[in-house]
C-alpha cells in the first residue's frame, strides 16, 4: 500500500515541476493520500464500516428532521447563523445540518456542501448494510433511503435502483427491497409533489433546471477534450481551472467553471495528474470491491465509479481512504468478509 501511495506523491510532484505550478492544492492531495495511508494501516475496514455507518445514520436522522421542519415552518429558520458554500449559495446553519437560504430550493444536504455530496455518502452507508454486514439493520435502511430520497439527486436515485436492482438479481433473500424503495419512492413523490418536477425537470431541454444537465455533460465532455489535447501527462492545477472555463465556451457556447460544473472526479484526475494515477485510482476502487462481496466485481466497481462523477471528491478524505482501503492487504480483506463483518 505504501508502495502505491509512493507511485501516487511522486507523479504529482512530477506533474508540479513539469507544469511550473507550485500552489498548495497539490501539498492538500499529498497529505490526504498520507493520511489515509496511516488511517488504513490502524483502523481495518470492518471498523471502519461501523463507524461509517453510525455516523451517517446520526447525520441522516438530524437532517430528516431539520429538512422536514423547513418544508413546513421555514420561518423559524431565520434565526439561524448562515454560511455559504463555493459557488456563493447561502445556507441556514444548524450545525447538525444546513438547509439552502432559499425556501424555492428544499433539498437534503446534511451538513454539505451540496445534496450530491451527502448522496454520494448515504449511498456507500447503504451498500455496507447490502453487500457488507451479515446482519442488516432495516432501520438504518429505511433512514438511508429516506434522506437519499430528500436529496432530490437525480443521479442519486438511478444509482440507488442500480444498486437495489444488482442485489436484487444476484441475492435472493432480498427480493422484497426495490418494491420497498418503490413504495417509499411514490410515498414521498406523493407527500411532497414538487419533487417530481425538482428532479425530471432537468431532462426537458426548454426547462431552466436542464443547465443542470448541461453542466453534467460537461463534466465528462471537457476533462475528456483537455486530456487528448494533453494525452502524455496531467495539465495540473492550474491549467485545469483556467482551460476549462475556455473548452466549456468553445463546446457549449457557456461559461462553465471548473470549480462548479467540473464534478467527475476521475475524469478530473486523468486530466490533472496523467492517465496513470487515473488508472491506480480506479484499480484502488476495484480492489475495495473485494471488501463487499468476497471477490473484485465490476457491477460494484460501476457504482463507484457513478458515484464520483457525481461531485467533485478529490479532495475528500473519504474518497482517498476509500482508493488506500484497495490498496491493503488482500488478505485481511478476506479475513473481514468472512468473519468480522457481521461485527456492529
Amino acid at each position: 500500500m505504501r508502495f502505491y501511495a509512493t507511485i501516487f506523491i511522486v507523479s504529482i510532484c512530477g506533474i508540479m515541476v513539469i507544469n511550473s505550478d507550485y500552489r498548495m492544492g497539490y501539498v492538500l492531495q499529498m497529505l490526504l493520500i498520507l493520511l489515509s495511508v496511516e488511517i488504513v494501516s490502524l483502523i481495518q475496514f470492518h471498523r471502519f464500516a461501523i463507524l461509517f455507518s453510525r455516523i451517517v445514520y446520526f447525520l441522516s436522522v438530524c437532517s430528516i428532521v431539520v429538512t422536514t421542519l423547513y418544508m413546513f415552518i421555514p420561518s423559524v429558520f431565520v434565526y439561524f447563523p448562515t454560511i455559504s458554500n463555493y459557488a456563493d449559495v447561502t445556507f441556514y446553519n444548524l450545525y447538525i445540518s444546513v438547509v439552502f437560504a432559499s425556501v424555492d430550493v428544499i433539498r437534503n444536504t446534511g451538513i454539505f456542501r451540496e445534496p450530491g455530496v451527502f448522496m454520494i455518502y448515504l449511498t456507500f452507508a447503504l451498500m455496507l448494510e447490502l453487500f457488507f454486514f451479515k446482519k442488516r439493520d432495516i432501520r438504518n435502511i429505511i433512514v438511508f433511503v429516506i434522506a437519499l430520497l430528500l436529496t432530490k439527486s437525480t443521479a442519486g436515485y438511478i444509482i440507488t435502483f442500480l444498486l437495489l436492482g444488482f442485489k436484487y438479481l444476484f441475492y435472493s433473500k432480498l427480493k422484497y427491497l426495490p418494491f420497498f424503495f418503490v413504495i417509499i419512492l411514490c410515498f414521498v413523490i406523493f407527500l411532497f409533489p414538487h419533487i417530481e418536477e425538482e428532479v425530471f425537470s432537468k431532462l426537458d431541454e426548454d426547462n431552466y433546471n436542464y443547465l443542470s444537465t448541461l453542466s453534467r455533460i460537461s463534466s465528462v465532455v471537457l476533462p475528456i477534450q483537455m486530456w487528448l489535447d494533453n494525452p502524455f501527462y496531467g495539465i495540473g492545477l492550474g491549467h485545469f481551472s483556467s482551460l476549462y472555463s475556455i473548452y466549456a465556451m468553445k463546446e457549449f457556447g457557456m461559461d462553465f467553471r471548473s470549480d462548479s460544473s467540473s464534478t467527475n472526479t476521475i475524469l478530473n484526475t486523468i486530466t490533472i495528474y496523467g492517465w496513470w494515477i487515473g488508472v491506480m485510482v480506479v484499480y484502488g476502487m476495484y480492489k475495495t470491491t473485494y471488501c463487499f462481496v468476497n471477490q473484485k466485481n465490476i457491477l460494484l466497481l460501476l457504482i463507484f465509479l457513478l458515484l464520483f462523477s457525481n461531485e467533485e471528491m478529490r479532495n475528500s478524505l473519504f474518497y482517498n481512504l476509500l482508493v488506500a482501503y484497495g490498496f491493503a492487504s488482500k488478505n485481511d480483506n478476506r479475513i473481514l468478509k468472512n468473519e468480522l463483518c457481521f461485527l456492529r
